[in-house]
């Protein structure tokens, strides 16, 4: 908390200048003329950039004071809230005696390994090896290694929408959009892309469940038939909850359906769980929705504790144990792992999952009940606090409307909600895990007040035309 906002009540206004404020306006200036920072920094819209100063309890400040109901959670880095004295207490203290490690043959530390027993406590018991990186695309990267090695095969099907990361690989294996992955695809073979069970926007115009999930089908149908034989896929790459693309939630018999093809054929079924695990579909595991036994399990953003970067790919014997170079200088720091394990002993303890699966579903309904009441809003979606309003044009055609997705973001900061939104037609809902009741209620209001005056102002327009 900014020492300035000390007896501020959780009641009074959140933004007190205009958004951005001159302070950050003048911040954003002097970075907007540097070189490129890199891909994640340089927003399309620097007008409505939030200069951070602080994040707790719920909140982010901006550096001109302003205080902002946390809807982002650093980009579900901070499933287990923001940063706790006791996480970071445990990390500073780490630090002090070992600072940074390259943990290899010759060298370990103690930490890797308590943190690897107690994340398998929380994985089915088939699954009994782990591997630390660094991010969330070097597991993909290596999960993906594991795949091909232990099956000898070289194919993997991913889907379309998927997001594993922005190195070669992990873009070959999710095309997030043709403009990110094309450039690419020459150089990265291997990876077949078929349609993920996204049944709003069917890319089959089917609705479940009459369709019989004729999107799994395809693959064995369609995909095995004519892009790439049975023989030569080494497994398939899925997100239990597709999240960058809008926070898709399958049909609760479709990854049954997917693991049921892999062991028909011999293939490996790896889960992404980088943005969906960790607590946030409000329960450890968004595969656990589903009655399914996967082979591979990537782990990434809230295992971090919210204060350092880790990355795990947690794995059966058969898949890991072979001689596979998977790791990084960074991966799995004595630091990095005695916050996760903190983090992981606040779920055990603290009831978060059971926080994050109450208000997930209050949040839900509010939702639903929005949707009946604007025309804009297309469909809501999601699991636990992991969740997305589609805006759209209309009804009947679903058109995709980015300009009130814009719109209602905008409103939305300057009322001091930050959302999590990146120039697409949603926005996306993903609190930290601990967040007050009171508090994800206010976040709401501010972001229905925001629906309704976009609302209003389109129906004016329509009634001027």
């Amino acid at each position: 908390m900014l020492a300035n906002d000390k007896g501020r009540k959780q009641t009074d206004p959140l933004v007190r200048t205009p958004f951005p404020g001159p302070k950050g306006k003048a911040l954003i200036k002097q970075l907007s003329e540097r070189p490129r920072l890199g891909g994640y920094e340089n927003p399309r819209d620097p007008g409505y950039v939030l200069m951070m100063a602080a994040q707790r309890d719920g909140y982010v400040w901006d550096v001109d004071g302003n205080r902002f109901i946390d809807f982002n959670s650093g980009w579900a880095t901070n499933n287990v809230g923001h940063p706790t004295k006791e996480i970071v207490d445990s990390a500073v203290e780490v630090l002090r005696d070992y600072g940074v490690v390259c943990s290899s043959d010759g060298i370990a530390t103690i930490h890797r390994y308590e943190l690897a027993g107690k994340l398998l406590q929380t994985l089915p018991n088939h699954i009994q090896r782990v591997a630390y990186c660094c991010t969330g695309t070097e597991a993909v990267e290596g999960a993906m290694k594991f795949m091909r090695a232990a099956t000898g095969r070289s194919n993997i099907i991913s889907f379309h929408a998927n997001y594993h990361g922005l190195s070669y690989g992990a873009m070959a294996a999710g095309p997030l959009l043709s403009s990110m992955r094309d450039p690419v695809m020459q150089a990265m073979p291997g990876h077949i892309h078929t349609p993920y069970a996204s049944c709003y926007r069917c890319a089959f115009k089917l609705e479940y469940p009459s369709c019989d999930l004729w999107c799994a089908e395809f693959i064995e149908d369609i995909l095995t038939r004519y892009t790439a034989p049975p023989e030569s896929i080494a497994g398939i790459l899925v997100e239990p909850i597709q999240g960058e693309a809008g926070i898709w939630v399958p049909p609760e018999d479709y990854l049954p359906r997917l693991e049921k093809m892999c062991r028909k054929y011999g293939w490996l079924l790896c889960i992404d769980e980088v943005e969906s695990g960790f607590g946030r579909s409000g329960k450890m595991w968004a595969f656990e929705y589903s009655d399914v036994k996967p082979d591979i399990v990537v782990i990434g953003k809230g295992i971090s504790g919210s204060i350092l970067p880790i990355t795990a790919i947690a794995a059966t014997p058969e898949v890991m144990d072979r001689e596979v170079s998977v790791g990084s200088t960074f991966g799995g720091q004595p630091a990095s792992c005695a916050a996760a394990i903190k983090a992981l002993e606040r779920i055990e303890k603290e009831g978060i999952l059971q926080n994050c699966a109450r208000l997930g579903e209050q949040g839900l309904e509010r939702l639903r009940k929005m949707k009946e009441r604007y025309p804009l809003i297309g469909d809501v979606r999601g699991r636990g606090l992991f969740l997305a309003i589609e805006f759209i044009k209309d009804h009947k055609t679903k058109e995709r409307d980015y300009e009130i997705a814009k719109e209602i973001y905008y409103d939305c900061m300057e009322n001091g909600l930050c959302l999590m939104y990146d120039s697409n037609w949603f926005a996306r809902m993903l609190p930290v895990l601990d967040i007050s009741a009171d508090l994800f209620l206010r976040g709401l209001d501010i972001f229905e007040e925001a629906v309704q005056r976009a609302d209003a102002k389109r129906r004016q327009e329509r009634k001027a035309s």
